[in-house]
């Protein structure tokens, strides 16, 4: 975690996004489905259904590792087509969000659609951008854009990996409650 925020912040450019229902992309292989029953009634007058959970589960304790260990198959599979979105995709991932960067903002606008069509061949797509620079989110439908960030205050900010991130003046701030 220290890691990817220390990288984030050595560069000029850079985004974030999340990975829309990561969870929910990734199959559990069909051996693995019977230990992932549910049961369920919608009113307890009714007969109680039984269902077989076919993708990972958020909560349980493999559910981190499968889906960070799908992205890096992903990566392994299909990276010689998108070598530097390959490397973000082991390097610059918590779980479900990137933060990355460069120096170059043209290469950056590359590596942006890059990762995204390497993430879309896995069947992941990436939702809530935020960028410190306009030309980074000029080719994203505004629908896909970080909600918080599309307010228009000075002080927009959004969480990245629980500390908060100002794109404007591209700083992190911490905010603490008194007692």
């Amino acid at each position: 975690l220290f890691s990817i925020l220390l990288s984030f912040r050595i560069h000029t450019y850079v985004f974030t996004a999340d990975i829309k229902q990561m969870y929910r992309k990734v199959l559990i292989h069909d051996k693995q489905r019977d230990f992932q029953r549910i049961l369920w009634r919608n009113d307890p007058n009714q007969t109680i259904q039984t269902f077989r959970l076919k993708t990972v589960t958020y909560g349980t304790a493999s559910a981190p590792f499968l889906a960070i260990r799908t992205l890096f198959k992903l990566a392994d599979d299909e990276g010689s087509s998108y070598p530097s979105a390959a490397l973000v995709l082991k390097r610059d991932f918590y779980v479900d969000d990137v933060l990355t960067g460069g120096d170059n903002l043209q290469a950056m606008i590359e590596l942006q659609t890059n990762l995204i069509q390497l993430l879309k061949a896995g069947k992941f797509e990436l939702r809530k951008w935020c960028a410190n620079h306009p030309l980074l989110l000029q080719n994203i439908p505004k629908e896909y854009i970080e909600a918080n960030f599309l307010v228009d205050e000075a002080d927009k900010s959004i969480k990245a990996l629980g500390i908060y991130w100002y794109p404007l003046n591209d700083t992190f701030r911490f905010k603490i409650n008194p007692t």
